[in-house]
């Protein structure tokens, strides 16, 4: 809600107001992965995130948009702006695209897989027959794996924050677990 009502500050109309953000994808994240948390317990959770990522990397690399002759992962052609454009609308998009959004519908799914990737660490935080210097080297190794899969994952995925890539959430994820 934050992030929408932030939205009404400076020049607005309902019309046109933005609907995705980054507030409100955080917001949706968390509600995704606490629910998923709540409803499988335990390492269960985890199932999810490999499962979201590879649907999410079928949906951009195998479905076209209508309209598009093949699948594309270029801005505002891939088929998740084409979500965003009949789903939230173009006057609801970002403001200086308007064909598609950041923080757009199918990238929104995309990033429960990084929010997962954080559930993994707090399961392995919270190990009691582990000490405390195994769990930070599982955390580093993780870190190296996850890096890994990210770089080797870029040369048939691009790496693409805005379309939160399995590469780019993999990457990234691996790069966290060593902060």
């Amino acid at each position: 809600m934050l992030g929408l009502l932030l939205n009404f500050f400076g020049e607005w109309s309902f019309a046109e107001l933005r609907i995705p953000g980054v507030l409100q994808r955080i917001g949706f994240v968390y509600w995704v992965v606490a629910s998923l948390y709540l409803i499988f317990p335990g390492k269960k959770v985890l199932i999810f995130l490999i499962l979201v990522l590879l649907v999410h990397t079928w949906i951009l690399t195998h479905i076209a948009p209508p309209g598009e002759a093949m699948v594309s992962l270029e801005q505002g052609r891939d088929i998740g702006a084409w979500i965003d454009r009949v789903i939230i609308g173009e006057k609801h998009l970002w403001k200086f695209s308007k064909t598609w959004d950041p923080e757009g519908l199918l990238s929104g799914v995309a990033s429960i897989a990084t929010s997962l990737f954080g559930v993994l660490c707090g399961f392995i935080l919270f190990l009691r027959e582990s000490g405390g210097r195994s769990r930070v080297f599982s955390i580093f190794g993780l870190g190296f794996l996850f890096t890994f899969v990210g770089l080797l994952w870029d040369q048939s995925l691009p790496m693409n924050k805005s379309l939160w890539t399995g590469s780019y959430a993999a990457y990234t994820a691996g790069l966290a677990f060593f902060a």
